[in-house]
């Protein structure tokens, strides 16, 4: 592989990366596409608390070494340890491809609230319905890890503006009615309903007739639901 890391902190402690907590540890990675050798015998640490640079040509082996980082590409031989566990490990590779949305909603979660005061409810929550039927659709065409991981991250921008946006939609709706918690349990249960219904139906589809069959159908799903929000739900925040 002829890439090489260029750490941008400029600090002799960075480059050394003797003393860092490390994030990322790849150690005699190897990885093959038939005949054509990606990656040979890479060793490298990525430090916690600096920025990492990988430069390099075209088929250097950039997106497969990152895909084996990210945990969507399965590792042939040597081993890479991503916060402490192992990647060969499928059960780990998951829980980082579900935690990579979830960091997100963490630090967006703040600038929505305040967003959906100022420019209201309906074109935050076109935004978390749009990024649906994308993410899906981008999952269909392409396995490229940089790709992949963007999806998650806009699986993210949806459970955040969603997440953020129903209580304060169903408030606005009822009102000084009392009957929050009774609409917040009808949505909840619906949701629940529609989230069941689309693991069986998905992975039926998928199951029959392969994943780009799957992937089409959710795409198809949440374009309608965008569709419905887009001609159905008027704005509902209360102006002053």
């Amino acid at each position: 592989m002829s890439t090489f890391f260029r750490r941008l902190s400029g600090s002799k402690q960075a480059r050394a990366c003797v003393p860092c907590d490390v994030v990322a540890k790849v150690e005699r990675v190897s990885h093959r596409y038939a005949k054509t050798l990606a990656l040979d015998n890479v060793t490298l640490d990525i430090p916690a608390g600096q920025m990492v640079g990988m430069i390099g040509p075209d088929a250097a082996g950039k997106s497969t070494l990152l895909g084996l980082i990210a945990g969507v590409r399965i590792i042939q031989e040597g081993r890479v340890i991503v916060f402490g566990g192992n990647m060969a490990d499928q059960t780990y590779r998951m829980s980082v491809l579900v935690v990579v949305p979830q960091i997100l909603v963490v630090l967006a979660a703040p600038w929505i609230g305040r967003q959906a005061q100022n420019w209201g409810r309906r074109p935050l929550l076109l935004v978390g319905f749009g990024a649906l039927p994308v993410r899906a659709l981008l999952l269909t065409l392409t396995t490229d890890p940089a790709l992949v991981v963007a999806a998650q991250l806009l699986d993210g921008i949806s459970a955040t503006v969603l997440g953020v946006l129903q209580p304060l939609i169903i408030a606005d709706l009822t009102g000084r009615t009392g009957r929050f918690n009774l609409a917040q349990g009808f949505v909840g249960t619906f949701s629940g309903v529609g989230a069941s219904l689309s693991t069986a139906l998905s992975g039926l589809i998928a199951g029959n007739f392969g994943l780009t069959a799957g992937f089409l159908a959710i795409t198809a799903i949440a374009l309608i639901a965008l569709l419905v929000v887009w001609g159905l739900l008027p704005e509902t925040r209360q102006r002053a």
